[in-house]
């Protein structure tokens, strides 16, 4: 024979074999090899398709594969094997892959399938796998299953901008999950959701991986934590976290645990939204919450102004000492009331105060009473590199006694531009000098 036509026109399903071929090894030249009705055959197809049309050793010239592509799908003729030119096969397979905005959805109601191989968008010819979602709602991920939100099987083609969703999952899971993957391409722009997932412990989450040790499979990965109480076992390939507080979140929660990981975050891409809402909703004064318990590589890295509400200033930092490049076990959110707070200690401190910032507001309107010995004493105190301390006022009262007294003391050079921005709350006013002026110390009795 010279040819060979599949007619997919004629009672063919997804996952059928049209012809089995007994020990031959025939040659034939890959133009030779055709489908009909292929485009018809998927017509309203939601989901990729795929239909073996030869199976037996069959050595193929001018191989080489080609998609054509009608909306979300590609659709083409392919072989078991990589590579161009003269290859031997053993399979001929005919493909409608939906490579793009495929949406599927694991849960309760719609469990996994047998297998261990799981995904929402996927190319085997070669286009650029984007825009899928797979979401895992409620139900363990299969043992040692892998499971991809955008899923590159081609010889070229990236996987970009898919998101892959975690949520409810308490059942232990030991599995590999992916927001994208590409066997030879970049993995770039995909974002993994992890909300409430308890049982993930045994889990390996990637925000990009690939087949190809030189491709990029960081750029742009973006781990999104919502809710709190979530366990992974380790993390991998992403670039940026996100903290979502406007998810269930409680003040003294744990958003997520990381197991054995040791990774690297530039400190400018670990961000928390949700703030303002977070904190109207649950009615807590100054709340807080741990966002990260697990080992991080940090550069960048200082305390830094979230967001400010009515009296008081939110910040995100670790647990590590010092700034710069610092290891830290752990990444929190807390507050500061730095105005119009009132304070009388009542037990000794080496350094008291009553309003405090350490994330750059103006302390303001505190007022400090001293009824007992003290060391150090501040009514506003302002520890950081930017802001002042104004209008504030310390009493010291019969009975009390300080070393170092302040009415208004700041550390602070310039001030903040406006502290309150849901956008940029940190930019600095460097025209504005960070004074400590208009402060009161009243000595009674």
């Amino acid at each position: 024979f010279e040819k060979m036509v599949f007619d997919l026109g004629t009672g063919v399903n997804s996952g059928d074999t049209m012809l089995t071929v007994g020990s031959t090894n025939r040659p034939f030249d890959w133009n030779n090899i055709s489908v009909e009705n292929g485009a018809s055959w998927f017509s309203g197809a939601t989901a990729s398709r795929s239909v073996t049309l030869y199976d037996g050793n069959i050595t193929l010239q001018n191989y080489n594969v080609t998609a054509n592509r009608l909306g979300d799908f590609e659709y083409g003729l392919r072989s078991d094997v990589s590579g161009s030119g003269t290859v031997t096969a053993s399979k001929i397979f005919f493909d409608a892959n939906k490579y793009q905005n495929a949406a599927v959805t694991y849960s309760t109601t719609n469990p996994f399938p047998s297998g261990g191989v799981f995904y929402s968008g996927i190319s085997r010819l070669g286009s650029r796998v984007n825009n899928n979602t797979l979401t895992v709602d409620g139900v363990g991920l299969p043992s040692s299953s892998q499971t991809y939100a955008g899923y590159n099987m081609s010889a070229t083609g990236n996987a970009e901008h898919n998101t892959l969703i975690l949520k409810n999952i308490t059942t232990p899971s030991s599995a590999y999950a992916y927001a994208g993957h590409s066997a030879n391409g970049n993995a770039t722009n995909n974002t993994a959701i992890v909300r409430a997932s308890s049982g993930l412990g045994s889990t390996w989450l990637y925000g990009g991986e690939s087949g190809n040790p030189s491709a990029d499979v960081t750029t742009g990965n973006t781990l999104r934590v919502e809710g709190a109480g979530s366990v992974v076992s380790d993390i991998f390939n992403f670039e940026k976290m996100v903290f979502d507080l406007g998810t269930g979140v409680n003040s003294g929660d744990t958003m997520i645990t990381v197991g054995s990981s040791n990774r690297s975050f530039d400190w400018n891409n670990v961000s928390v939204v949700g703030l303002r809402n977070w904190i109207t909703s649950i009615g807590v004064n100054n709340p807080t919450a741990t966002l990260y318990s697990g080992t991080l590589n940090l550069t960048n890295y200082a305390p830094t102004l979230i967001g400010t509400v009515g009296d008081y200033e939110f910040g995100k930092k670790s647990d590590a000492a010092t700034t710069g490049t610092v290891t830290a076990y752990s990444v929190s959110l807390d507050g500061n009331r730095f105005q119009n707070a009132t304070e009388t200690p009542t037990t000794w401190a080496s350094d008291v105060h009553a309003g405090l910032s350490i994330y750059g507001n103006t302390t303001n309107h505190n007022t400090l009473n001293i009824n007992m010995g003290l060391d150090n004493a501040r009514a506003g105190y302002t520890n950081a590199q930017n802001g002042g301390s104004e209008s504030n006022t310390l009493n010291l009262n019969t009975g009390g006694s300080i070393t170092n007294g302040y009415a208004g003391y700041t550390e602070g050079v310039h001030l903040l531009v406006d502290p309150t921005s849901e956008t940029n709350p940190t930019a600095v006013d460097t025209t504005k000098n960070a004074d400590a002026k208009n402060n009161t110390v009243n000595i009674n009795g």
